[in-house]
């Protein structure tokens, strides 16, 4: 089966060949056959950031320029349906020897399949003979994990098998039960039964699975969107009496896990998604500014729910496997409270009061600094969802050789029957309230990895209190230089200059709309051109991207620091892991932003490094 989409076009944009994966993909019925003229605008936009940028490509053809690939998160929008795919693709112009274009080569390829298997499917817990699946409705045949090819010794191919071909390799006396059940699904039907069946290895040999699956969403017509899944191997358990008894008992609570991470994440996706979306579709269509702003605002808070979501999934990935990345460093305990005061200050409904209690004036510690904050964070967090009214108060306190850390909130407080309950994976005792019930599981794991504990004290109605002890390690003392030891300039306020580095035009564009009313900006597309403005126009602050061609941000950070040890530098960086944190600190930045970037939290960040440095006038 070709995987990827051709489709040949005039200068003009006019269709003149296409192969059977494009046509697929497109919904364009005949085969290709266009005895008719067809423009390639009149069925579908290429667009990135809710832009089409076919009349851009087009124009850069026509004046002989080489396009490229398209952008990452690029996706094609079907005028007639208005459905909307992920793709990674080019376009390609052909000239002849008088450089004149004569046709334009779009290639493309779908990656839905692969996003979905990344975000839904690779969610499942991994086990060693775990393998995830989904039915593809379009092309009738299911996606499977290329583990699953492997294990039974068939050839894995391009990853898919069709229905046909999949039951033939299932046991005759087990054929019948499994296609009644996936025909029910295939019209509608909720199926959460599991269902073990045999299935012929490449060596002729029989071998026994068992498998759960659910549909995600369905289309106007009742039947299925999607179709996902999860088979694992039992033949082990099923050829021996006492291993299947002691895998019965696993089994269940098993497949109520898988079953309720399945539903939940497809619950938790869709649900922002949904907002996210809606919003953005309207968005352009409303003249109110204050509409504008609130729909800004509820796409905001979905994306920051989606990243949660997404970030909670990893870290649960990296727990099970044991590769969740600890990095201890020394740092002062309340300049990193009150960071995380102000950050969940943007979350605390009005009305609410937030409070840090600090009772010492300096506290260095030495612990890993992103791991304890994403503990605080997930602890405000919650509290913030369940208090309406009252106060949140958050600190911590010496207790000999611990440190004791505590959240308290005068929110809708825990059943005293539920309080063990809240940090086991997947539990969520409000169904109502977003999130996927991985947080405070995620939270119990760093605590008792860093050589903790944590508990509750809650009272229904009253509020609840979360703490967690830690051991206390002195770190040095902090090494940073006070404001007064940084070299301070004078400039009027309207004259700040910035240089941002970013090879990416509309991440660039981003940067631009948030900043240009209050600074002067400086744009570099790569780090060897940063350092050249920055020789010449000295900016008062850089922001720098990591990932840049020519020189790359630490090279670049390196060579402006040879320049001026005073100018703050600002890694803006979709590397976004805690040991990518840790090494931007130690080469050189004075602060890290991880993609994607919240406006306010830039602003802010911005304003505060320059505080440091200048005086307006």
């Amino acid at each position: 089966m070709l995987s990827v989409g051709a489709v040949t076009l005039t200068p003009e944009g006019e269709i003149t060949e296409i192969n059977a994966r494009a046509c697929d993909e497109l919904r364009i019925r005949g085969g290709g056959d266009f005895s008719h003229p067809l423009n390639i605008s009149d069925i579908l936009s290429v667009c990135h950031d809710r832009q089409d940028l076919l009349p851009g490509i087009f124009a850069r053809l026509r004046e002989r320029h080489r396009y490229g690939d398209l952008p990452p998160w690029s996706y094609i929008r079907l005028r007639n349906s208005n459905l909307k795919f992920y793709i990674e693709g080019r376009f390609v112009g052909r000239y002849d020897r008088r450089r004149q274009l004569r046709r334009i080569v779009f290639l493309f390829r779908n990656t839905e399949e692969e996003i979905t298997r990344k975000f839904i499917l690779g969610m499942a817990l991994s086990q060693t003979k775990i393998f995830p699946w989904f039915f593809d409705l379009g092309h009738n045949r299911m996606v499977i994990d290329e583990r699953w090819f492997a294990h039974l010794g068939l050839p894995a191919g391009d990853g898919t098998i069709g229905t046909e071909d999949f039951f033939r390799l299932v046991h005759p006396e087990d054929r019948g039960r499994l296609a009644d059940a996936f025909a029910k699904q295939l019209a509608g039907e909720m199926n959460p039964d599991t269902f073990t069946y045999r299935l012929r290895r490449g060596d002729g040999t029989w071998e026994w699975f068992e498998e759960q699956s659910v549909y995600l969403g369905q289309t106007g017509d009742g039947s299925p969107y999607r179709i996902v899944g999860i088979c694992q191997s039992i033949h082990a358990h099923k050829t021996s009496e006492d291993g299947l008894r002691a895998a019965r008992d696993k089994a269940r609570e098993s497949d109520r896990l898988k079953s309720a991470f399945l539903a939940n994440m497809s619950h938790e996706i869709r649900t922002p998604l949904n907002a996210i979306v809606g919003f953005s579709g309207i968005l352009a269509s409303t003249d109110e500014e204050q509409e504008k702003q609130e729909y800004v605002s509820i796409i905001e808070n979905n994306n920051a729910l989606l990243l949660q979501l997404i970030g909670d999934i990893l870290d649960l990935s990296k727990i099970e496997a044991g590769t969740l990345d600890f990095i201890h460093t020394d740092f002062d305990l309340n300049e990193l409270m009150r960071e995380k005061e102000n950050v969940i200050r943007m979350k605390v409904r009005e009305g609410v009061e937030l409070l840090f209690e600090q009772k010492y004036e300096q506290c260095s510690v030495c612990t890993d600094r992103n791991r304890l904050s994403q503990v605080i964070i997930n602890l405000l967090t919650n509290a913030a969802k369940f208090t309406q009214t009252g106060s949140i108060r958050f600190g911590y306190e010496m207790r000999g050789r611990e440190l004791y850390f505590w959240v308290s909130d005068t929110g809708s407080g825990i059943p005293a029957d539920k309080t063990e309950q809240v940090f086991e994976r997947f539990v969520k005792l409000n169904t109502f309230k977003q999130g996927t019930g991985l947080g405070l599981s995620i939270c119990k794991m760093i605590v008792e990895h860093l050589g903790g504990r944590i508990g509750v004290e809650s009272e229904e109605g009253k509020g609840s209190k979360f703490w967690f002890i830690l051991p206390y390690v002195p770190g040095k003392a902090a090494a940073q230089r006070t404001e007064e030891q940084y070299p301070v300039i004078s400039v009027e306020k309207d004259k700040l200059v910035i240089l941002i580095a970013e090879d990416n035009d509309s991440n660039y564009r981003l940067f631009e709309s948030i900043l240009r009313k209050e600074y002067t900006l400086l744009h570099a597309w790569n780090g060897q051109e940063a350092v050249e403005i920055y020789r010449q126009r000295r900016p008062h602050l850089v922001l720098m991207d990591i990932n840049m061609p020519v020189m790359n941000g630490y090279e670049a950070a390196a060579e402006i620091r040879k320049l001026s040890d005073s100018v703050p530098i600002i890694a803006v960086t979709a590397f976004a892991f805690a040991s990518d944190e840790q090494k931007v600190l130690k080469s050189g930045f004075d602060g890290y932003m991880a993609k994607p970037i919240n406006a306010l939290q830039l602003r802010t960040q911005i304003v505060d490094m320059l505080r440091k440095h200048v005086v307006l006038l």
